[in-house]
């Protein structure tokens, strides 16, 4: 696809989406370059649109996950956040899990709340004749949670960037050791970074999200060599939290 900005014929755009045999999501690529006169402050993003519903937000940085702050149009530079990947799923049938990644910037930055978010590279000036390339890849695997398609989203960056990744593994049951059965009302468990276990929660990064299989099993890919809270929520409501070192 190749185009410019609305109304701005002289900011140049190019996009490239690949599909690929045995990759389970889209490649996609877009390149900007300022033609104008000026100098121009970009925000190259993908923008997404929530409108409420049913699917929202999990960005991995301090006090985010779920939680996002408030803004307006005065206050949104104020909102903007940077995290390595940006991840959403459905909650209802057909079960979807997304994660978008970059591949070309350790970091994306953009804003996220309940209506909409973006995501994309830093924000920046780009002299007049320069360029932006943003290149990311588009999770997605057939998943209730978001650790479906954050623990692709880790792997990418560890095959990029090096970074060290592990998976952790649990088991939720009731009291008397009875399984919690397939709902995911009845369990869900947030693992988060934590300074130290008594840290309150606004000083979380939380790093994924996952639904217990029936029988009550869990497992999820988070980054090694930190500590971290699993918090356990049934029917929204926190009810149990155990703190780990991951090596």
């Amino acid at each position: 696809m190749r185009g410019f900005l609305d109304g701005r014929p002289s900011v140049k755009v190019a996009k490239r989406y690949e599909v690929r045999a045995c990759e389970p999501g889209i490649r996609m690529r877009t390149e900007m370059v300022n033609l104008g006169a000026d100098p121009d402050l970009w925000a190259l993003s993908d923008g997404l649109y929530w409108s409420a519903r049913e699917a929202l937000p999990f960005g991995p940085y301090q006090n985010g996950g779920f939680n996002h702050p408030k803004f307006d149009l005065i206050t949104i530079n104020d909102a903007f956040r940077r995290f390595p990947f940006l991840a959403w799923s459905s909650h209802a049938p057909p079960y979807a899990s997304y994660a978008t990644v970059a591949c070309n910037a350790r970091a994306i930055e953009g804003f996220n709340s309940d209506q909409v978010s973006t995501a994309g590279l830093p924000r920046d000036i780009v002299q007049r004749g320069d360029h932006q390339v943003f290149e990311r890849f588009l999770a997605v695997t057939p998943r209730s949670d978001v650790a479906g398609s954050a623990d692709l989203a880790m792997d990418i960056r560890q095959r990029i960037f090096g970074e060290a990744m592990v998976t952790v593994k649990g088991r939720i049951l009731r009291p008397g050791n009875v399984p919690i059965g397939d709902a995911e009302a009845k369990a869900s468990v947030i693992i988060a970074e934590t300074p130290s276990e008594t840290a309150p929660s606004n000083q979380w990064t939380p790093w994924s999200q996952v639904v217990p299989a029936a029988d009550g099993t869990f497992s999820a890919r988070v980054p090694a060599n930190r500590k971290y809270i699993f918090d356990v929520l049934a029917f929204g409501q926190s009810v149990a939290r155990v703190g780990r070192r991951v090596g």
